[in-house]
């Protein structure tokens, strides 16, 4: 057997399947375009954090908030976005040399 098959056994017979490189490189693909949806998923869930905490700060009736606490809000929601920016053009990086013939289900 080569290098370019993957050999394993079936569920319902003891004859062993063999996959080529291309089943190998679309798995491959479909894993990295996964990662990037969970990467721009991470990214929106981290700015939403930051503005929520920017919404807390500023609806502080007490006192005038500080401007470490906006800055720290601020730059929570500067990561989210550059995280969310980040798994954007991985996926599309993904989509654009994925090898796969099925199309991409959201």
């Amino acid at each position: 057997m080569n290098s370019a098959q993957i050999s394993g056994l079936s569920r319902n017979s003891s004859a062993p399947i063999s996959l080529d490189s291309s089943d190998a490189e679309q798995e491959v693909s479909r894993a990295g375009v996964e990662r990037s949806r969970k990467t721009i998923l991470g990214g929106w869930i981290i700015s939403m954090i930051g503005i929520v905490f920017f919404c807390l700060v500023m609806s502080n009736s007490n006192q005038q908030p500080d401007l470490y606490s906006i800055l720290a809000t601020l730059v929570v929601i500067s990561i989210g976005v550059g995280v969310w920016f980040v798994g954007c053009v991985r996926f599309m990086h993904e989509a654009a040399n994925s090898t796969a013939t099925e199309t991409i289900n959201w």
